[in-house]
């Protein structure tokens, strides 16, 4: 009597996971103040001041996440017997 019995198991595990995360800030701010100030006398004595300061501030936030996760698994079970009887 002649047995033959084959037994094989694959089993493949995958995991991949991409994690992406942007962050973008952009800072703007805009102040304008404008002042004139005019003084004027009848004997002619003139003021002028102008004054300008500029401050110039935006905000932008830009926050991005991008996550990927792959799981995949591949088994083979294979299971083989060969008898022979003589």
């Amino acid at each position: 009597m002649e047995c033959h019995r084959y037994v094989y198991e694959d089993v493949h595990p995958y995991v991949y996971e991409d994690v992406h995360r942007y962050v973008y800030e952009d800072v703007y701010r805009y102040v304008y103040e404008d002042v004139h100030l005019y003084v004027y006398e009848d004997i002619h004595p003139y003021v002028y001041m102008d004054v300008h300061p500029y401050v110039y501030e935006d905000v932008h936030r830009y926050v991005y996440v991008e996550v990927h996760r792959y799981v995949y698994e591949d088994v083979h079970w294979y299971v083989y017997e060969d008898v022979h009887q003589y």
